[in-house]
């Protein structure tokens, strides 16, 4: 049994010439406003990602980090392990504080009371 063939019809599309304007569809006629959202040109692709690149490229620790050839996919790797680490420990030390946290609000709310 041959498979089922999918036939593609030339002619009628689902844009108008406009391409930020959508077809004939109920409440759908009416040009579509994207103003800063608009990113079908590749003109603004292209400048946003030249920004950025240049940006980066001027920081001092992209440079540094080219000039010795460090892998910066492993870089940030170790980075990243680096944050976590330290958020970890960061959790852990709140918690142990947690009672002189909670004593040194009761006092600030304590002379807040005696001022007002």
């Amino acid at each position: 049994m041959a498979a089922p063939e999918l036939m593609l019809r030339a002619g009628a599309s689902d844009m108008d010439e406009d391409e930020n304007t959508l077809g004939s569809g109920p409440g759908l006629q009416e040009p579509l406003q994207l103003g800063e959202l608009d990113i079908t040109s590749d003109e603004f692709i292209l400048d946003e990602v030249d920004v950025h690149i240049q940006a980066n490229l001027e920081d001092d620790l992209v440079k540094e980090a080219l000039k010795t050839g460090v892998d910066l996919r492993q870089y940030s790797k170790q980075v990243e392990l680096e944050l976590q680490q330290i958020e970890q420990k960061s959790i852990r030390d709140y918690i142990q504080e947690s009672e002189n946290i909670a004593s040194l609000h009761n006092q600030i709310t304590a002379c807040d009371a005696v001022r007002g």
